[in-house]
């Protein structure tokens, strides 16, 4: 998967959260077929726009701050966390430290009143897949971006808020 392809697919990701509740782990398309490199670009292209996406009102993060194996201090805390995880914890059941375990589990995400609005404005309704030739999506994806814009947290990959470790370090 490019990163093209990941960031139509966390777009996508976003709009069913205005139906359903998705696992943290729903916004992750890591393969184990992919190699290292790979697997960071995409989990930190996906870090970077879930933590934006719950920042900006987009999706509700319903994990408790204070929850079964420890307590987080903050947003940015859990998002830490994730990015210097292990990338193997992300593939599969693997296990990781209690706190890596409980966000991968327990971190549930669901879709604000904005969020719902936004997809009632761009006629996105329900569970829709993905189409880039489609004027709707092109909108949604547009009206995303300025909120980031608008929240001072446009998408920037070259200067991440959480970055990925390195890959000496990631391999699990």
């Amino acid at each position: 998967m490019s990163g093209k392809e990941c960031l139509f697919n966390v777009y996508e990701k976003l709009q069913w959260c205005s139906d359903i509740e998705l696992g943290i782990s729903s916004f992750f398309p890591i393969q184990e077929k992919m190699i290292i490199k790979d697997k960071i670009h995409l989990l930190q292209i996906c870090l970077e726009f879930t933590y934006r996406s719950i920042k900006c009102g987009l999706l509700n993060s319903l994990i408790e701050l204070d929850f079964p194996s420890g307590k987080l201090d903050s947003l940015e805390h859990e998002f830490m966390i994730i990015a210097n995880s292990k990338i193997g914890l992300f593939e599969s059941n693997k296990s990781g430290s209690y706190v890596e375990d409980d966000i991968w589990t327990t971190e549930v995400l669901e879709g604000s009143d904005k969020l719902k609005s936004l997809c009632r404005e761009c006629d996105l309704i329900g569970y829709e897949e993905f189409n880039e030739r489609d004027h709707r999506w092109m909108m949604f994806i547009d009206k995303v971006n300025n909120i980031f814009l608008e929240n001072n947290l446009a998408l920037d990959f070259e200067h991440p808020l959480f970055p990925v470790g390195n890959v000496s370090n990631n391999i699990l």
